[in-house]
């Protein structure tokens, strides 16, 4: 009953999430106001007012009013269906409106969840004990509740159709979630906690404060029960109300056990006898000693303290499923497919996707154990599809995920993967392309020493992607670590679209998207391969690169309209500049940005019309007081496709980058853009003035140490005029064979860095393990101790850790060598070692024996 209602409020309202959720919002107001309406019935309106007045801060209900599922409405058709069971007329003539109100409330809320059989059990439970039919007899008693029968007669279809289906997908869920039975306390206490104090919804929330609040509430509500033991009635409500379907509850856990988290819900219908009696209990307290009586009140409110943390702690965070959908929002396009195994992944896909890309398939998993229906299924939908986005449910044993992962790997190529959560992988799938042409051979040092393969020449921006068949040397045996990465790049090494994904057997196929935004150029598609985080050197090398280049593709503009701001993850902005050209958005910036580390902001231009000369674009970060901190000054896109040559509303998607300097004073600044004319140095006007907010952030202080750190070997070998070689250590570790532990055979450089002046260049340091022959057979590159050199203060020490997997074999050649040093990864350049000992930029500090 609720799924339909959810489908005719949203041909109503929408599929918005607020839209959604607005319906459990109106389940929750109704319940507050059947609370009201059951309490004055038994108690009196000041009752009542209390009563509701602790639903509406309930977090129980709070939290199920938020949800877009059943539990708020069917605990309000719980509530109505006792209120309207009360006001019955015993006298079969005079039943009228009431009987049939109930009759109906009660037949909605059986339909909404099947716990609701309990009301009809407890109800009927009330009957017997209040007008024993063996005293006035059975035909007269069974005329007298004739409605008590109805909604169960009426709900007998869906279970004659429903039962077949429920008991084995319960049995198989019992097995698949393996939870126990609980014991009869721990059962009884998680409900009457949760009804009162709401759940725990996360660690930050102190345990203590559920509990002390819980304790508080259900006290004054055993005082309503002592209050209402000359109310036979009220009191034989509460027994059959909450009592016996806790009791009820507790039986069917004991043979189907259910213990996930927030597992009290399905028992929500029965909470509202707990507010009822603690109604009842203020109202004896204020009789008693009106102090009492507001310290009793007050009982009842001080579970409201745990809304804080409903409010600010995330209540999935592993099952969240708008990040991921952000990923499809800004990577997406029309004719893209969400493949959903399970109807909730329909349903967000539904509300959390705009109208372009709304095209959930919901897989009929039935017909799926069938193998050829399933692939024949999915290359139906693929055959209509630029990607396939599979969300992969990672848990309840995941048997069918799987089958159709590895069917979408052999019938499609796999373009991108990523978690979200732990429960939930991301995987998005090509169909095969046929217009691939061969491209260039590569290899890499100490790595596949030929990668040959075939690629898509043309693509299109935000609308198309890359198809790319990779072949590998067939002399070459895949490791552990070993990872590749397909990327779209210019001339001057940015990266456009990337696909990284473990080296694995002798041929692969991948697809790389191509984002909105990307300009419409040739681009260079590379290849890096990377062992253990390490990047391989490219052979033959190319100075400033570290990837080899398969062939040149060629970008065009998005054959349909493209996404929102909004959807591609960047702040809309809309502000106009003299001349056309439009900042539509750009990223949102970080809270922190440590001193050294470099900001990197991705613009998103528009230009509306045909642009007639050139702009330089500015960043300036300014302190409190106005002073300048950073600044950086580039041409839009670097000047890789000039607005010059942009057709009309064309969207251009820019990354501008700005280094905070290392000795930049900690504290909040605020970061400008604005557009410069290059001849005359005159910023552009827009309607805000010559420039733009983008917003603030905080200038963090890095920790730096300035003594120097211990060292097996004492040195001081000047890179440059940057930094000087303070000592180094050189640790062998080799695995233990014999007890199968270990990670292999390995050596560790410790080398210790002290700097010598700021500098505005982010070096990298390498260690390589270099031949007689010059052939390197293994390496490790990456930022110095994990401080980016734009980050160093003269007379700091740095602490640089090397971790190098050694070759299986040794080498006619002896021993390798040892050799460091820094370079500038942008343009290759070494910094030049004041040694003897060095050449071409390379340090050697000893020699390694191999195993």
């Amino acid at each position: 009953a609720y799924y339909l209602l959810l489908h005719l409020w949203c041909g109503l309202f929408g599929f918005s999430p607020v839209a959604l959720r607005l319906l459990s919002v109106v389940g929750g107001l109704v319940l507050v106001s059947g609370i009201w309406l059951l309490t004055a019935h038994l108690l009196g309106r000041r009752a009542a007012t209390i009563a509701a007045l602790g639903a509406a801060l309930a977090p129980m209900q709070v939290f199920y009013s938020q949800e877009v599922r059943m539990y708020a409405w069917v605990a309000a058709l719980g509530a109505l269906s006792w209120y309207a069971f009360l006001r019955v007329n015993p006298d079969p003539v005079r039943r009228g409106r009431w009987a049939l109100a109930y009759v109906a409330v009660t037949t909605v809320a059986l339909y909404t969840e099947y716990y609701a059989a309990l009301l009809c059990l407890g109800q009927l439970a009330f009957a017997l004990a209040w007008d024993h039919p063996w005293r006035s007899g059975w035909r007269r008693w069974i005329g007298k509740n004739l409605n008590v029968f109805l909604p169960p007669l009426l709900f007998l279809p869906w279970l004659a159709y429903a039962l077949p289906r429920l008991v084995p997908y319960v049995a198989a869920k019992r097995g698949l979630d393996g939870d126990a039975p609980l014991d009869p306390l721990t059962f009884v206490w998680a409900h009457l906690s949760a009804f009162a104090s709401g759940h725990r919804v996360g660690p930050t929330q102190p345990g203590w404060l559920p509990a002390l609040t819980a304790l508080g509430l259900l006290a004054v509500a055993a005082l309503g029960v002592a209050r209402l033991s000359r109310d036979r009635r009220a009191r034989l409500m509460l027994v059959c109300y909450l009592v016996l379907p806790i009791s009820l509850g507790y039986l069917v856990n004991l043979v189907y056990p259910f213990s996930p988290r927030f597992f009290e819900r399905v028992l929500l219908p029965f909470s509202p006898p707990i507010l009822v009696a603690a109604a009842a209990g203020v109202i004896w307290a204020t009789r008693r000693r009106p102090w009492t009586g507001w310290l009793a009140a007050a009982l009842i409110l001080l579970p409201a303290a745990n809304l804080y943390y409903l409010w600010t702690v995330p209540r999935y965070p592993d099952r969240d499923y708008r990040p991921l959908f952000q990923v499809i929002r800004g990577l997406g396009s029309s004719e893209d497919r969400v493949l959903c195994l399970h109807p909730w992944q329909y349903g967000y896909a539904v509300s959390y996707l705009p109208p372009r890309l709304r095209h959930p398939y919901l897989a009929p998993t039935d017909a799926w154990d069938e193998t050829v229906v399933r692939r024949s299924d999915l290359s139906e939908v693929l055959s209509g599809a630029r990607t396939i986005w599979f969300p992969s449910h990672q848990s309840l044993g995941r048997i069918l995920e799987s089958e159709v992962q590895a069917d979408l790997d052999a019938l499609a190529s796999p373009a991108d993967s990523g978690w979200f959560g732990s429960e939930t992988l991301l995987l998005a799938y090509v169909p095969e392309a046929e217009d691939l042409v061969p491209g260039e051979v590569a290899g890499f040092q100490a790595g596949p020493s030929e990668v040959a393969g075939a690629f898509s020449p043309e693509t299109r921006a935000g609308t198309g992607a890359v198809s790319v068949y990779l072949s590998w040397d067939p002399a070459f045996q895949a490791a552990d670590g070993l990872t590749a990465s397909l990327r779209l790049v210019d001339d001057l090494g940015q990266v456009y679209a990337s696909s990284d994904f473990p080296l694995v057997g002798r041929e692969q196929r991948r697809a790389l998207l191509v984002p909105w935004g990307t300009p419409a150029i040739p681009l260079r598609l590379a290849l890096v391969v990377s062992h253990g985080g390490s990047e391989l050197i490219p052979d033959p090398p190319v100075p400033g690169r570290n990837h080899a280049v398969l062939g040149s593709v060629t970008v065009l503009p998005a054959d349909e309209a493209p996404p929102t701001v909004s959807d591609l993850g960047l702040v809309p902005s809309g502000a106009e500049f003299a001349g056309g050209l439009t900042l539509a958005g750009y990223g949102r910036l970080p809270a922190a940005v440590a001193q050294g580390d470099e900001l990197v902001i991705p613009i998103l231009w528009l230009g509306q019309k045909r642009q007639s000369g050139e702009y330089l674009v500015f960043l300036q970060v300014l302190a409190a007081d106005g002073n300048l901190i950073a600044a950086s000054e580039s041409r839009i896109a670097h000047g890789v496709w000039p607005p010059s040559e942009w057709p009309a509303g064309t969207m251009v998607r820019d990354q501008q980058t700005l280094t905070i300097p290392a000795g930049a004073p900690a504290g909040d600044v605020t970061l400008i853009l604005g557009l410069l004319d290059p001849t005359t140095r005159a910023r552009i006007e827009t309607s805000a003035g010559d420039h733009i907010q983008l917003g603030t952030f905080r200038v963090s202080e890095r920790e730096r140490s300035f003594t120097r750190p211990p060292s097996a070997v004492e040195s001081s070998v000047p890179f440059g005029e940057v930094a000087t070689l303070a000592g180094y250590s050189i640790e062998k570790r080799v695995a233990d064979s014999t007890s199968g532990e270990g990670i292999g055979n390995e050596i560790t450089v410790t080398l210790v860095w002290k700097a010598n002046q700021e500098t505005a260049t982010r070096y990298q340091s390498f260690v390589h393990l270099t031949g007689d022959d010059g052939v390197t057979v293994a390496q490790s590159v990456h930022t110095p101790g994990d401080a980016p050199t734009t980050s160093w203060l003269p007379g700091q020490y740095v602490e640089d850790v090397h971790h190098l997997s050694l070759p299986a074999d040794g080498s006619d050649a002896g021993p390798p060598r040892i050799e460091i040093g820094l370079y500038d990864p942008e343009t290759g350049i070494r910094l030049i070692p004041q040694s003897e000992a060095a050449a071409d930029g390379r340090l050697p500090i000893g020699t390694i024996d191999l195993p």
